[in-house]
């Protein structure tokens, strides 16, 4: 049974497959705008974050996103699962010090 973590990493590192994805489109001409997900929203709530998203927060989990877009696109299913550990580990993080500093 997977824990609240290993489904936020699976979803982190989908939605960082998926951005690929889209750069790959892009990258040959084709229309992208239709098709984005918007799995922050799902991690977001997975992760305990309100309805109103942290524009910190956003920036973060953006980032992850952009720097796995230029990495090269393959076939494998867990190359990107580093990234997203990392990704999770500094939302963890940020989450802990808004935390403290709401104390």
């Amino acid at each position: 049974m997977k824990t609240n973590k290993d489904l936020v990493l699976t979803i982190i590192q989908a939605d960082l497959k998926h951005h690929q994805l889209l750069n790959g489109l892009k990258s040959i001409n084709l229309e992208t705008e239709s098709y984005f997900l918007e799995l922050y929203k799902v991690v977001a709530h997975l992760m305990g974050i309100g309805e109103k998203v942290p524009d910190q927060w956003l920036a973060i989990y953006d980032s992850y996103v952009e720097a796995a877009s230029k990495q090269q696109l393959t076939n494998a299913t867990n190359n990107l699962l580093p990234v997203a550990e990392e990704c999770y580990c500094l939302l963890q993080a940020l989450g802990k010090i808004e935390q403290r500093l709401e104390a």
